[in-house]
């Protein structure tokens, strides 16, 4: 078989430490492992970690100011005896720290929104 490369998008190299949960069917059943983004494409990632992950299984990623959802690929044992899981990410949302700023703002003492509703006529 010949060793065409198929991808629809380009991949790019990259070396950036990521937090990965793996969510689980029932609260408080998450299981957190750190890992080491390897590479990423518009719909994906590749992802290093020490340790084996189910594929199918649903995934949290926390970066800097980002958290995406997604689902592990595969998962294939690395030269270096950790794991590369290819993960395609399905949501993602990004300037947390502004959406946070924007929320404290809204929110007044008391945790109440902090505007007045308007009557609508």
């Amino acid at each position: 078989m010949d060793n065409v490369e198929r991808r629809r998008e380009s991949r790019h190299q990259t070396k950036q430490s990521v937090s990965l949960t793996l969510l689980g069917e029932k609260p408080g059943q998450n299981h957190s492992i750190e890992g080491t983004i390897l590479d990423f494409s518009g719909r994906g990632l590749r992802v290093e970690v020490a340790e084996a992950v189910t594929p199918g299984a649903a995934v949290r990623l926390d970066l800097k100011d980002q958290l995406m959802l997604g689902e592990v690929c595969y998962c294939q044992r690395a030269e270096n005896g950790n794991y590369a899981l290819g993960l395609q990410m399905e949501q993602a949302l990004s300037d947390l720290e502004d959406l946070s700023h924007l929320m404290n703002a809204l929110m007044g003492e008391g945790g109440r929104l902090g505007v007045s509703p308007q009557r609508v006529a």
